[in-house]
């Protein structure tokens, strides 16, 4: 989901807001399959909260800049596996969030009427989430084990990626556009 609103301060400055959610996922399986003891459920979401000002410097060029204000929640899960005890599966759960924050900004160049040339770069955002982590064990193994299946703390570390697109719009009818983007995703900061 996402919502978007302007307003003009200035036949030529516009102000606006977008809150919206850039990156999120979800994976979800059954209690007994294979893999259970890697992941059961991972879920990643953020809501992004991006006030802008977007300025005519002329009639054929604007700039815009905005903040970015994230917020990020995720919750993991996995099996753990107490065969060597004689005992059934247990769970681990960890949940944790955090408000993280960055910064965009774009150029639009309409160098003939009804073309329109995009340049826009959003900035990486660093998260360190805090939670907690919780342990489901059957009293073997909390029994043997201890503290090291006890409820506690969990932080851990997470970069949205940078993003920068290019974009071009060529207005064919006034109610038919063709609109072409490319987009570069920084993938490799996110682990």
């Amino acid at each position: 989901p996402a919502i978007y609103g302007t307003t003009s301060i200035t036949p030529d400055l516009k102000a606006g807001i977008a809150v919206t959610t850039p990156f999120g996922l979800a994976t979800r399986y059954d209690n007994d399959w294979v893999g259970r003891y890697n992941a059961l459920r991972s879920e990643l979401l953020t809501v992004n909260v991006n006030p802008s000002v977007a300025y005519r410097v002329f009639p054929w060029l604007s700039l815009g800049a905005g903040v970015s204000f994230q917020y990020a929640d995720a919750t993991l899960t996995r099996a753990l596996n107490f065969a060597f005890l004689g005992a059934p599966d247990g769970n681990f759960r960890v949940d944790g969030d955090d408000w993280g924050f960055g910064f965009n900004g774009g150029v639009l160049i309409e160098p003939l009427e009804g073309t329109r040339i995009g340049l826009a770069y959003r900035s990486q955002i660093h998260h360190r989430l805090e939670g907690k982590a919780d342990f489901t064990v059957p009293a073997a193994a909390a029994f043997v084990l201890g503290s090291a299946v006890a409820d506690s703390g969990a932080s851990a570390e997470l970069r949205t990626p940078a993003t920068a697109t290019f974009s071009v719009t060529q207005r064919i009818t006034p109610a038919i556009d063709v609109m072409l983007d490319v987009q570069w995703t920084n993938w490799e900061t996110f682990e």
